[in-house]
């Protein structure tokens, strides 16, 4: 075994040299993690598919690879630092499906599907949605 003490430090790296390790950390900790700018993405991009289609119909999607199960989106969400949530309902079945997919697997063909819900009240939003207050229809 050996005595630390007689060893000593092998290179000590002067101070005007030394990272400013908390600073590092603040700023990294700042930065959205990948799965919520994927979120962010992927809710613009639904927005956008979305905002010339009819009220009846609203955003399917089909994931690329694997069996390309087809499916209403209704929410999206993420899980840091890298998992994309889908939840929604098959089109057929009305069968619910959540979809767990890690970001370097995510391949989504967006696709208008006709909506299973009251078509006479707008279309739901993709992503967060404030809390109704009680005075709010």
């Amino acid at each position: 075994m050996l005595n630390d003490e007689l060893i000593g430090p092998i290179f000590t790296m002067p101070k005007s040299l030394d990272p400013d390790y908390t600073a590092m950390d603040n700023l990294i900790r700042n930065l959205p993690s990948q799965a919520q700018t994927m979120y962010e993405n992927i809710v613009e991009r639904i927005r956008k598919f979305e905002e010339n289609m009819p009220n009846d119909m609203q955003a399917g999607g089909k994931l690329v690879s694997g069996p390309g199960t087809i499916f209403l989106i209704n929410k999206v969400g993420y899980m840091d630092p890298d998992i994309i949530l889908f939840s929604g309902l098959l089109p057929d079945s009305g069968a619910t499906v959540e979809l767990v997919q890690h970001i370097s697997q995510l391949n989504l063909l967006l696709t208008a599907l006709p909506r299973r819900d009251d078509t006479s009240k707008p279309r739901r939003e993709i992503g967060f949605q404030p809390p109704k207050l009680p005075d709010q229809p």
